[in-house]
């Protein structure tokens, strides 16, 4: 599989895009997926970065304009550095193949550009945060920011073919954080190191402007600050972090998650630092420094994951409360952690990969896989019989099964390996309503690939009983996994049937 990337940098537009698709590239390439990047030699680009995390990267020729710091949310088209339809011829010429998947991290594209190179790929992958523009062209869309009304914001702008994911659980994080959080120590909400990063960029120097508040505050307190190696004023915080009492200034640091989680606090701001936080269960108090961070940072704010602060004079106060009140830290703890599980890259990994995802018919020989998958707790835990079944039972099962010309079970592969299998069962021949039953490989639960198996059984059902008009399934209400996954998939809820034992 071939995925190309189309995604900048800029001191405009940050390094935060860059980092979440190499992030993801990551993972495909642990996949033995060619990945290579797309990216316009904008001031401030991470073309370099991008190439010595050893990912190839076709660049686009810079602009004849210089691109101003300040961008708001009418002039993200300014962005590019050219017009969206000079970018599209150049990048349609980089794309001489078809790729398999194009991912676009852009705000200033949209279905225009779109349309213009898709003669360059097979599908296309949009991540985004805005929910302002026409991606009817996508196939799989992201937004990892954190809100209950995902859903209903990108309603007009995506196509009846599109998949999206929405929410933190699709957070595309580099596996370093999923790394310190597994050998994380116990957190202790006793404040003795601040840590401050507000993006690789940070325009503005609000860090300057925290580190001066802080050290007016004469605690004892160690204080980490972090930049990228593009952010503009470096000199001038080196300088300040230099002038003051245990102060250290890290500068395109490859061990962000490590710096991090020696804090008991972080400052920070929206983007993807929000997730990465939250991976580490590191509280903190926020500032919004883009009119699209707020709504996420507001979601965070409402569980108790972070405090949003209406602007950096309030930091000083917030932080000699959270000196004096560990209880306050600890319950930030608490609601982070819960956030994030740092398992995103994955999720959306499996969604790439899903074409891979073929179904073939159950046979005998396969006794002994679906034995052991439906006899695991995890399974049994949500099935409508919880008991350990033996494996004579099991193996008789399966042959009658094999023999009922209305039932059909079928084992979803990826590559050569089994990872799940889906069952229809029909009345009668002449029945148009079938029920479903699906499970995946213990092994393979959580990673996005109940929803593949699902839509592919549908897809093979049309063809193998093509009088089935429509699909029934039996949810146990401590599933709440099974609820999401047909409740996304369309299906609607008609009935709730309820039990009581009157006699044992």
């Amino acid at each position: 599989m071939r995925v190309a990337f189309r995604v900048d940098a800029s001191l405009a537009i940050g390094s935060g895009h860059v980092m979440r698709c190499v992030a993801l590239a990551q993972g495909l390439a642990r996949e033995q997926v060619t990945v290579h990047f797309i990216c316009r030699a904008l001031p401030g680009n991470l073309i370099d970065w991008i190439q010595s995390q050893g990912f190839s990267c076709f660049v686009l020729p810079p602009p004849h304009e210089a691109l101003s710091l300040k961008t708001t949310n009418s002039d993200y088209a300014a962005w590019l550095g050219v017009d969206w339809q000079q970018d599209a011829m150049d990048t349609l010429a980089v794309l001489t193949e078809r790729v398999d998947w194009l991912v676009v991290d852009h705000y200033a594209l949209a279905a225009p550009w779109q349309k213009a190179v898709s003669k360059g790929y097979h599908r296309l992958f949009v991540i985004d945060d805005l929910a302002n523009r026409d991606q009817s062209c996508a196939d799989l869309l992201l937004d990892q920011n954190y809100s209950p009304h995902r859903f209903q914001a990108y309603a007009a702008y995506v196509g009846k073919q599109t998949t999206c994911l929405f929410g933190p659980k699709y957070a595309l994080l580099r596996d370093e954080f999923r790394q310190v959080r597994l050998l994380q120590q116990p957190y202790c909400p006793t404040l003795s190191r601040i840590c401050i990063f507000l993006g690789g960029v940070d325009a503005d120097n609000l860090t300057g402007t925290l580190v001066e508040q802080l050290s007016l505050l004469n605690l004892a307190i160690g204080v980490d600050v972090i930049i990228g190696a593009q952010n503009p004023h470096r000199a001038m915080l080196t300088a300040l972090c230099r002038a003051q009492r245990d102060v250290t200034l890290h500068v395109g640091i490859s061990n962000l998650a490590e710096v991090m989680s020696m804090a008991q606090l972080v400052i920070g701001a929206g983007g993807v630092n929000t997730w990465e936080r939250a991976v580490l269960g590191l509280p903190t108090l926020a500032l919004c420094i883009a009119d699209n961070q707020r709504a996420g940072l507001l979601a965070m704010a409402e569980q108790g994951a972070l405090w949003l602060l209406q602007d950096s004079k309030a930091v000083a106060l917030a932080v000699s409360l959270l000196a004096n009140h560990p209880t306050l830290l600890n319950a930030m703890h608490l609601a982070a952690q819960k956030i994030c599980d740092g398992l995103g890259v994955a999720r959306v990994v499996q969604h790439l990969l899903q074409s891979e995802l073929r179904l073939v018919a159950v046979g005998i020989a396969d006794a002994e896989q679906l034995f052991a998958w439906r006899n695991h707790p995890s399974i049994r835990a949500v099935s409508r019989s919880r008991e350990p079944i033996i494996f004579e039972q099991h193996y008789a099962w399966l042959a009658q099964s094999l023999e009922n010309t209305n039932r059909v079970l079928w084992l979803a592969l990826q590559g050569e390996q089994a990872v799940g299998m889906i069952r229809f069962d029909r009345v009668s021949e002449e029945d148009v309503q079938a029920e479903v039953s699906l499970y995946l490989a213990p092994e393979q639960i959580g990673k996005g690939l109940g929803r593949a198996l699902l839509a592919a059984g549908e897809r093979q059902l049309r063809t193998y009983w093509p009088r089935i008009r429509q699909i029934k399934a039996e949810v146990l209400p401590n599933n709440p996994a099974s609820l999401a996954l047909f409740q996304h998939a369309g299906y609607d809820e008609q009935v709730r049937v309820f039990y009581k034992q009157v006699n044992e």
